[in-house]
């Protein structure tokens, strides 16, 4: 694990990054020359934590029957309040290991400094842990600090942000001066989740976005993010990127919205693959976690002269079984057509051979054929044409 509070160990990372990428080294060395763009894919500071409450020990925050950190239930303040309480594990937590070493202490409070306070310790948040008689042991440099010290927190949500853009507009900066001189290199493009990435500011303005309705009709609806109940859950701080200030920085030539994961949506288990997707996307999280947080990541890239792209879902928002080619076709005319974007990215596996695959990647490509193609190439065909009438 790196600790990227870590001057020295952020340093030689970053020149080794340097060195291989090189489009000029020695080919022994280094990747060479690259041809189009290079993808930061799904780069988060903190990880997802599953719930508590499977029977699987593999889906437990930490595998022990004793454990004093854990997620759900009444010791959880939870932020998805649905019919299933077990869906709780999209919440990161505030103790991410990278945010809490000494290096993170003293640079968390020189930020502080900076900013006229004087806080010389890390904050937690008990809520995350078990009940308030369970023991819980801090390091010196850690405190729990009540969630109505606003003040407090709100340095420490700023210095999150501060920390991890800043680490990764350098990775992407290494990038791009290792590939300098390359005529055949375009850049490099964040691809994320929403709920994995944030947009601070731009949330704050209203922006209009299309869905299709249960009806199958194109609508437009205006909305301001701030206002949306779940705002924070989908920018949640401890992801740590703020991709306004991304997409304003140099570094990036633009950002892949991924479409393509479940969203915390529970309808009744009974439900075919067709109709649980149904349930899914005309659900309101649908409606702001893909279409209107992609709207809004749109307009940032265009204010910055970025290229914005989307992703084509290729699975069921159910388990890991592929479309069929209606339903390839759906979600792309639900999703891809009303955004308009620039880039158009999917999992390809109908292009793969399944006995080339590592055998660990090979449940996921159960019953690929080659069916998809065909329907890829047509909709991919058609929105081209379309494109080039498209407004800028």
């Amino acid at each position: 694990m790196l600790d990227i509070t870590n001057d020295h160990a952020v340093a030689e990372l970053l020149a080794n990054i340097r060195r291989v990428f090189r489009w000029d080294g020695p080919t022994e060395d280094c990747i060479g020359p690259l041809c189009g763009y290079i993808v930061l894919n799904e780069c988060m500071l903190s990880s997802n934590w599953e719930s508590v409450w499977s029977e699987h020990e593999k889906e437990h925050d930490v595998a022990s029957p004793d454990t004093v950190i854990r997620m759900g239930g009444k010791t959880h303040r939870q932020l998805f309040v649905d019919a299933d309480p077990r869906y709780s594990y999209l919440n990161p937590a505030k103790r991410a290991a990278p945010l809490f070493t000494q290096n993170a202490c003293a640079k968390f409070s020189a930020f502080a400094r900076e900013r006229g306070h004087e806080y010389d310790r890390l904050p937690a948040d008990r809520n995350e842990f078990n009940d308030d008689d369970a023991t819980v042991s801090l390091p010196d440099w850690v405190q729990f600090v009540d969630l109505s010290d606003t003040d407090y927190w709100k340095t420490w949500e700023n210095w999150v942000y501060e920390t991890w853009t800043t680490f990764i507009e350098s990775v992407a900066r290494e990038w791009c001066l290792a590939q300098k001189g390359n005529a055949w290199f375009r850049g490099v493009i964040y691809f994320q989740l929403p709920m994995w990435y944030s947009l601070r500011e731009s949330s704050e303005e209203p922006i209009e976005f299309t869905y299709i309705d249960e009806a199958g009709r194109s609508r437009r609806r205006r909305v301001v993010m701030t206002d949306y109940s779940e705002h924070d859950v989908l920018n949640p701080v401890v992801m740590g990127t703020d991709m306004d200030r991304l997409m304003a920085g140099p570094w990036f030539a633009g950002m892949l919205h991924e479409t393509t994961k479940s969203i915390p949506v529970r309808p009744p288990r009974s439900l075919s693959y067709e109709q649980y997707d149904e349930a899914v996307d005309n659900h309101e999280r649908y409606r702001h976690y893909f279409m209107a947080q992609g709207a809004l990541a749109k307009r940032v890239c265009r204010r910055n002269g970025k290229l914005f792209g989307a992703f084509a879902r290729s699975q069921f928002f159910k388990d890991s079984t592929h479309l069929s080619a209606d339903y390839f076709a759906r979600g792309f005319d639900r999703t891809i057509t009303p955004l308009m974007p620039d880039i158009i990215a999917t999992i390809g596996p109908w292009f793969a051979e399944q006995e080339e695959l590592d055998p660990k990647y090979q449940p996921v490509m159960l019953g690929c054929k080659g069916y998809l193609e065909d329907v890829w190439q047509e909709k991919m065909k058609a929105y081209r044409e379309a494109y080039a009438g498209m407004e800028p």
